[in-house]
């Protein structure tokens, strides 16, 4: 492929966890072996980057609105109507999570447009989404270290 061993790695990468391909197809696009894609992956936490893009801020507010009915339909069911001090400490919680999510942007979601930027950037010029895939990654890495 010609790249440096820092670029594939930072290809390969990207292969892996915007991708989702396997080390096989990875290791053929890179011309590096599955063996060290794999290791890569293990020294690197490549499934937890994977994970992450799953895991969505839509989908974590979702499940809070979700444990925040539950806990208020309980309560409604009792005759007193009435939070313990422990489902109210919860309620609040729950609330101040869901208040957070809602104007704070996720990792996934800066991943997701960067994503999304990079394959309109192929379709324009593919040698420039190439360069900005490598500092796109470089970028996602400074802030998932912090």
């Amino acid at each position: 492929m010609g790249l440096s061993k820092k670029k594939e790695q930072d290809y390969a990468r990207l292969l892996y966890t915007q991708e989702r391909l396997n080390f096989t197809d990875i290791a053929e696009k890179t011309g590096v072996s599955a063996k060290t894609i794999s290791k890569w992956a293990t020294d690197g936490n490549w499934d937890n980057i994977r994970k992450s893009l799953l895991v969505t801020k839509q989908t974590q507010i979702v499940h809070l609105y979700n444990q925040l009915e539950w806990l208020n339909n309980t309560i409604a069911t009792r005759e007193a109507k009435v939070a313990s001090s422990t489902e109210a400490d919860s309620i609040s919680k729950i609330t101040s999570s869901i208040k957070k999510l809602e104007v704070e942007t996720s990792l996934a979601e800066v991943i997701e447009v960067g994503r999304a930027f990079i394959n309109f950037a192929k379709d324009v010029d593919f040698g420039k989404a190439k360069e900005i895939t490598v500092l796109f990654d470089q970028f996602i890495q400074s802030k998932a270290h912090k």
